[in-house]
């Protein structure tokens, strides 16, 4: 099995879950003007929830080595995604639940705190799926 590099990896996962938070900011914005897109964030709340540990899963899987530890650090990527977007959020001038530095460090913790629970086992998952192929090729 050809694999690619743990940074390449690493890239891909949070080019997902970077995607999936801008998707779901945009349209957050954009249904505050237009009542026809709120349903479409109703198709992006699951999927915004599910994007950290598929991700996980995805790096677990293509890193060449440290898989697990590559694909649990998707749980960073996400948490600081989300204190990130959050804190976007409220410098445009929009509500925000956690203001300034202390909010956005809130929000880090608890997004790390969450993520940390859902990438290990997608983690786990994807270091299985790539021992399992790795065993099928052999």
């Amino acid at each position: 099995m050809k694999s690619i590099s743990i940074w390449k990896a690493w890239l891909i996962g949070t080019g997902i879950i970077c995607s999936i938070y801008l998707a779901w900011n945009i349209c957050v914005l954009m249904a505050t003007k237009n009542a026809w897109i709120a349903p479409i964030l109703y198709v992006l709340y699951p999927i915004g929830w599910v994007a950290p540990p598929i991700a996980a899963f995805l790096v677990a899987y293509l890193a060449p080595k440290r898989k697990i530890l590559a694909g649990s650090s998707m749980a960073v990527s996400a948490a600081v995604m989300l204190g990130l977007f959050g804190d976007l959020w409220d410098r445009f001038g929009n509500g925000g639940d956690f203001h300034g530095l202390d909010g956005y460090m809130a929000v880090l913790a608890l997004g790390l705190t969450w993520n940390a629970l859902v990438c290990l086992p997608g983690a786990l998952a994807g270091y299985y799926a790539a021992l399992k192929k790795q065993r099928k090729d052999v």
